[in-house]
Order: structure tokens, then C-alpha cells, then sequence
């Protein structure tokens, strides 16, 4: 799908098959390896070693990480719009059809790890930070 992809499964291949010294630092053909943050290479290496090396277990991670930005779809826009009962309901729904979603969510990728965590990172900032901003109790 992705000309990354080969590379970032076997950097979580790597991991699976290593001890606990691989999980710390990826490799990648015998070297240090550190294009991208850790976070989806052990995703992908906690899925290979629990479903063994395949193309499914390679893209696991980034199809749970477009779950994960589903849901802070949901909670985010439940905190943007209290007012509106079905907002979280159809923010979600949109989000999940939009062929940028499903497309990276299938792809053993890091667009999903990075873009759930940006939206997780998002909503905490409207809760904790929030009322500190003007936005009352809730933004």
C-alpha cells in the first residue's frame, strides 16, 4: 500500500523477535533506527508477536489507532458541543468515512498513531486547560 510499510514491519518484527533491549531502540537491517517515534513500532511489535508476522498483525496497530481517534473524535466534539446531543455521534461517523481514515488505518503506517494522539492531546487541553482560556467549564 505504502512504500514504508515493509520497513516499518519489520522494524516491529525486529522488536517481537528481540529481547528486551530491541523494544528500547528500533533496528532496522542492523542498525539504529530511529525515523519515526517508537510508539507504532511497538504496537506493530506487540501484534506480531502475539498474532505472529503477517500483513494483518502489521497493520493491527494502525487499524486500533484509527479506533482510538474515532473515540477522541466522539469525546473531543462532546466537549466542543454540549449543546448538541448527536454532534459526537455524527463527528465520529464522519471522521470514519473520510477516505483519509479507513485509507491509513488499513496501511501499517504512522499516520493513525500520530494523528490519535494529536486528537487525545487536543481534548485534554480543552479539559484541563479550558476554563483557563475563557471557555467556561468546558470548551
Amino acid at each position: 500500500m505504502d512504500v514504508d510499510e515493509p520497513v516499518y514491519a519489520e522494524v516491529g518484527k525486529i522488536m517481537a523477535r528481540s529481547g528486551f533491549a530491541g523494544w528500547l531502540t528500533p533496528h532496522y537491517n542492523g542498525a539504529i533506527w530511529f525515523d519515526k517515534p517508537p510508539l507504532f513500532y511497538w504496537l506493530t511489535g506487540i501484534c506480531e508477536r502475539l498474532l505472529g508476522p503477517s500483513e494483518f498483525s502489521a497493520r493491527l496497530g494502525s487499524a486500533v489507532m484509527s479506533l482510538i481517534l474515532l473515540a477522541a473524535t466522539w469525546r473531543l466534539s462532546a466537549l466542543l458541543l454540549p449543546q448538541r446531543r448527536t454532534a459526537p455521534f455524527w463527528s465520529a461517523v464522519v471522521d470514519g468515512v473520510v477516505l483519509a481514515v479507513p485509507g491509513a488505518g488499513a496501511g501499517a503506517v504512522t499516520d493513525m498513531t500520530l494523528v490519535a494522539m494529536l486528537a487525545w492531546a487536543l481534548y485534554f487541553f480543552g479539559v484541563v486547560d479550558g476554563p483557563r482560556f475563557g471557555c467556561g467549564t468546558r470548551c
